[in-house]
């Protein structure tokens, strides 16, 4: 999410396949300081119970990388 946002596209690797995500409009691009602040808020409003799924549990997993 983190590549996504600042740097317009990413790849992801699934075991049988791969996709690719890229913003249409390049200037929705934001720094990685508000990256982080909107994932940080995300992240609260799902530990509040605002993104439920009715009674199925959603499992997530999520690997912040270090910047290079």
């Amino acid at each position: 999410m983190l590549q996504l946002l600042t740097v317009g596209k990413v790849r992801m690797d699934f075991r049988d396949h791969h996709e690719r995500l890229e913003l249409i409009d390049k200037s929705e691009l934001v720094t990685r300081g508000a990256a982080l602040q909107a994932l940080d808020e995300y992240l609260v409003s799902i530990g509040r119970g605002e993104h439920s799924q009715g009674s199925i549990e959603v499992t997530q997993k999520i690997i912040i990388q270090a910047r290079k």
